[in-house]
Parts: structure tokens; sequence; C-alpha cells
């Protein structure tokens, strides 16, 4: 059997640890919280596009030159 004293001494470790996680967690999804999470992944799919453009243009300027 376990007495109150721990039981309390679990439980206050208890949510010592959902303390940590919870700062944890949110350090690492402040940016879904503002939006920002949609910044990177855009920026490199509108990179990856414009390579793609560039790499079609050139063989298009190849195909017509030769």
């Amino acid at each position: 059997m376990t007495t109150s004293k721990q039981e309390s001494e679990k439980e206050s470790f208890t949510v010592a640890q959902y303390r940590i996680w919870k700062e944890d967690f949110d350090a690492r999804h402040a940016g879904y919280q503002r939006g920002s999470y949609l910044e990177k992944p855009l920026a490199e799919a509108a990179d990856r596009i414009v390579q793609l453009g560039i790499l079609f243009n050139t063989i298009l300027a190849a195909a017509l030159f030769f």
C-alpha cells in the first residue's frame, strides 16, 4: 500500500514533469501559434518552382536553338 506522502510525492513529480513538457512543447510550437510555420515550407516550395522553371526554360531554349 502507498502512503499519502508517497502519493503526494508521485503526484508532485508528475506535475513537475508536465510543467517541463509543457514549457518544451510551447517553445517548440510557438511558431504554429503565430502562423510562421508556413513561411519556411512556402519559401522552399517557391524556390523549387523557380528552379524547375529555369530548368524547363533552359531545356526549351536548347531544343529550339538546335
